[in-house]
């Protein structure tokens, strides 16, 4: 008999890592997830879009009768699907969230459960569904659903590829650790076969892709031709779009080439838009990189920019300007040159931004900024020459202007609450 979990709701911190840790363990998509419901005791069913059965991990007989039905016969009656599934759309309300939702509404009101899209490829090829039972563990059977989708994916995606266990399979755990659980310790990477082959390599940066309705196939193949090229980029679907986490990009020039060969092999296949992040070296801040990719992409569409290229930092103003600072994270308001400007007094004790935030509300002009500040002329002018020194930029260049002054007056908007 099932018996109603046991679980501290609050408890959702092991979810992703167990899940992640367990697929490495076997290449059979019905023992992991009897493992799953072992574990954190919450009945598992993944099906393909028609409703018929391709994994369970639960207790025999399943609670919920329309699941049992299933589980015996291989599919679901009819009467459920067109009555239930679909009557009650279900399956429309499932696809269009694109992350698992409750549907104790609908299915079955008498067995409270979560479902999700499963995705092979940028297609929706069934879902997979966790009985919660308990109004207060609801958020947790979110959570491992979005968990276990992640990892049937995982393995739907290894059984297309007919990849031995710990090839493909392994680099899309890769994938997904630093392109979509951006809250995933970077130590679960080491225990990859990718880690461990290819390493992760300082200088990093995304790019998200959006291309027109072309087929999976043509898609695929704009993947593994850019790939080709950079056999040590990772990338992973999310919705209609493609993120790609490349690596060791050391100079500027390796970067321009890397934009340019998508801009070829995307552009040759299909109509696109590229949203590029900044380049950076700590793993574990990688989400508001990817954060910039999906931002400078959304832009580009926004602005119908076909076959192009759209930068965060290239247009950090308009987008700074259309989204407002709120929806952006903290993080990325700060440019990396100001940014730059900050550490360089904090470690050297000196007031450099004071000087720099003072001249650029000024507008540039020497002389206020130089009173406000009581400070001489001369004496805040050194201070402003030091200041593009330290950010290698010029400020008599009117986008670079334009940047620091948002950037500057927000800061100090915000300063109290998020910046210090």
């Amino acid at each position: 008999m099932y018996t109603t979990p046991s679980l501290d709701p609050s408890d959702t911190n092991d979810i992703y890592k167990y899940v992640m840790e367990l697929i490495p363990q076997t290449d059979d998509l019905q023992v992991f997830l009897q493992k799953v419901y072992f574990r954190f005791n919450m009945p598992i069913i993944v099906t393909d879009i028609a409703f018929r059965l391709i994994a369970y991990g639960g207790p025999y007989p399943c609670p919920d009768s329309f699941w049992q039905t299933i589980i015996e016969s291989g599919a679901a009656k009819p009467e459920t699907v067109m009555d239930i599934y679909l009557g009650e759309n279900v399956t429309d309300k499932m696809s269009a969230a694109g992350r698992p939702i409750d549907v104790s509404w609908a299915t079955c009101a008498e067995y409270p459960q979560t479902t999700s899209s499963i995705y092979v490829g940028n297609s929706i090829e069934g879902c997979c569904s966790v009985i919660y039972m308990e109004k207060n563990l609801l958020n947790f059977a979110l959570e491992l659903n979005a968990a276990v989708k992640t990892a049937v994916e995982i393995y739907l995606n290894g059984k297309m590829r007919k990849a031995p266990l710990g090839a493909p399979p392994d680099r899309l755990i890769a994938a997904r650790l630093l392109l979509e659980n951006t809250d995933a310790p970077i130590k679960l990477l080491t225990s990859t076969s990718f880690y461990k082959t290819v390493g992760l390599t300082p200088h990093y940066m995304v790019a998200a892709i959006r291309t027109d309705s072309i087929s999976t196939g043509r898609l695929q193949n704009i993947v593994n031709s850019i790939k080709v090229r950079y056999p040590q980029m990772l990338y992973t679907n999310k919705s209609d779009d493609i993120y790609m986490f490349f690596q060791n990009i050391s100079t500027i020039a390796f970067r321009e080439q890397i934009l340019s060969d998508i801009e070829m092999e995307a552009g040759e296949k299909a109509t696109f838009v590229c949203g590029t992040s900044g380049i950076f070296n700590d793993l574990s801040l990688r989400s508001p990189y990817i954060e910039q990719a999906k931002l400078a992409l959304e832009y580009g569409v926004r602005m119908k920019g076909k076959n192009s290229i759209f930068s965060y930092y290239d247009h950090f103003s308009e987008i700074v300007l259309q989204l407002g600072y709120e929806n952006i994270s903290a993080h990325n308001i700060i440019l990396p040159e100001v940014q730059q400007l900050l550490d360089y007094d904090k470690d050297n004790s000196s007031n450099y931004y004071e000087s720099l935030n003072c001249y650029l509300s000024e507008r540039c002009d020497m002389t206020k900024a130089a009173a406000k500040l009581f400070l001489h002329r001369n004496s805040l002018m050194y201070r402003i020459k030091k200041c593009e020194e330290i950010m290698d930029v010029r400020l008599d260049d009117a986008k670079t202007f334009e940047k620091l002054y948002l950037c500057c007056t927000i800061r100090e908007m915000k300063k109290q609450s998020f910046f210090q």
